[in-house]
């Protein structure tokens, strides 16, 4: 019981003490989604002109889990598999496979 206690309050603890972690909204190594208005900026712009989908399904990932923003968040991961980034082509074929189905 005590140990339970402990991890509960160490994790809190790095919760809310942990500056960096506040701007970008990551913990203990977990995937940040979050993007700088400058680093928006450069991933739309090579977006437009790229042919490998990343900056367009870096901005999916962007829209989708830091914003909740998912007709955003879609429309670049549409571009990015419209672009042949295999990761965006199967999660756009897994979402609208879970769309049809309902």
């Amino acid at each position: 019981m005590k140990r339970i206690v402990f991890f509960i309050s160490f994790f809190t603890f790095m919760i809310f003490s942990c500056n960096s972690c506040k701007k970008d909204k990551s913990l203990l190594g977990v995937k940040s989604y979050y993007l700088s208005s400058q680093e928006l900026e450069v991933l739309k712009e090579s977006a437009k002109t790229e042919t490998n989908g990343q900056a367009a399904y870096r901005l999916s990932d962007y829209y989708y889990f830091y914003e909740n923003d998912p007709s955003t968040g879609r429309k670049w991961l549409t571009k990015a598999s419209n672009q042949g980034h295999p990761e965006a082509i199967e999660t756009l074929k897994s979402l609208e496979a879970g769309e049809t189905s309902k």
